[in-house]
């Protein structure tokens, strides 16, 4: 088995339309860090082993993860790269103030389809989990009566079936299918493909959502796009809901875990996380299951290379060269020489040169190209 002991993933800077910007129009004031608190707490986290994430903010983002990293692992972690870079300019992250903006826009739009007498004498049921919090908001909004929570009490009556996002309607369907009389379905957000197929059912009087869900299978697959779902309608047996590349929606109070294909079990995993736990109460709850260096902690980090992340692994100073994906092992002595210059501010005077190991240490570092020019 191959085994390599550092792995890159690219983050886009802010400012440039990626994921932290996405992060920070919530507010969000260390978007990068957010970013690391979720993908530490992602089930694929729990699959690298010991490794260790490293990261750095500045002068543009990094990541890096150092163990003893196998074939699966490697794997894992370039669908994270992937992730990040294709999937999360797109994401489309949800406070509450926009959570009752998008319940509002549901209301009037089944408002207009039902018609005030109609949606009066309508009950009201929540797929769990996200939409039982949908479902409350919405009884406010259409302003009906507690006593309309529940399935309509006979096979005539009409029940508005809501949930927070429908991506496939796989989850919508089955609720469908144990769901008895006349049915309305909801959504705060959903791709037209699947309302139409969730209208399809012949007991769906109607299908809507207060947004839609592009499909991006075109913009980031390209002329890949056809082979890419015919692969996935394979591997699910050649299930019939639609299937398309959808931008993830995160609400506070949870973020849909993504799929992540294993070549060698042939099987689905749950994929990365990539909003912060500040954002979102499901990610919050999950146990962080790697450990994280963040190095812009240490005041003189500018003195080394962008590329470049300083690790104290068993009592010494080990440099992580993520341009080469390489770590280089200081001796002790050495080890302890940079970790005083690293704790020290760059902008003061330089520490004396006590034992002369100094001078050829920051040469042959320079030598590397590990410090910063």
């Amino acid at each position: 088995m191959n085994v390599i002991e550092v792995a890159v993933v690219h983050v886009d800077p802010p400012g440039s339309g990626g994921l932290l910007d996405r992060v920070t129009e919530r507010g969000l004031g260390d978007p990068l860090g957010g970013v690391v608190s979720a993908i530490v707490r992602s089930p694929p986290a729990a699959r690298l082993g010991r490794a260790t994430l490293l990261f750095r903010r500045r002068p543009r983002p990094l990541l890096a993860f150092v163990g003893h990293l196998g074939e699966d692992a490697v794997a894992r972690l370039a669908g994270l790269d992937q992730r990040i870079a294709r999937v999360g300019p797109h994401v489309r992250v949800r406070g509450w103030e926009q959570v009752e903006e998008d319940v509002a826009a549901l209301g009037a739009r089944l408002r207009d389809v039902l018609g005030g007498e109609q949606l009066a004498g309508a009950h009201l049921v929540g797929v769990p989990r996200g939409g039982a919090v949908v479902a409350g908001l919405l009884g406010y909004e259409l302003g009906l009566p507690a006593e309309r929570f529940g399935s309509a009490a006979g096979p005539t009556a009409l029940t508005l079936v809501v949930d927070d996002t429908a991506y496939t309607g796989l989850r919508l369907r089955e609720r469908i299918e144990r769901q008895p009389g006349s049915l309305v379905i909801g959504c705060l957000w959903a791709a037209s493909a699947t309302l139409a197929y969730l209208a399809d059912h012949p007991r769906v009087e109607h299908a809507v959502a207060a947004r839609e869900l592009p499909d991006l299978s075109e913009h980031l697959l390209g002329s890949d796009a056809a082979a890419w779902r015919a692969r996935w309608q394979t591997r699910r047996g050649g299930d019939e809901e639609p299937l398309a590349a959808l931008p993830p929606v995160v609400w506070p109070w949870t973020e849909p875990v993504s799929s992540l294909w294993n070549d060698r079990t042939g099987e689905d995993e749950d994929g990365w996380l990539l909003a912060p736990p500040q954002l979102c109460a499901r990610t919050r709850r999950r146990s962080p299951q790697l450990a994280v260096v963040d190095a812009d902690t240490l005041p003189g980090l500018p003195l080394l290379a962008p590329h470049v992340l300083p690790w104290e692994n068993d009592g010494r100073i080990e440099l992580i060269d993520a341009r080469a994906q390489r770590r280089l092992r200081l001796d002790p002595a050495s080890s302890a020489v940079l970790t005083r210059l690293l704790q020290r501010d760059p902008d003061t005077a330089t520490p004396p040169d006590q034992d002369g190991r100094l001078a050829p240490l920051l040469e042959a570092l320079g030598e590397r190209g590990l410090l910063a020019t």
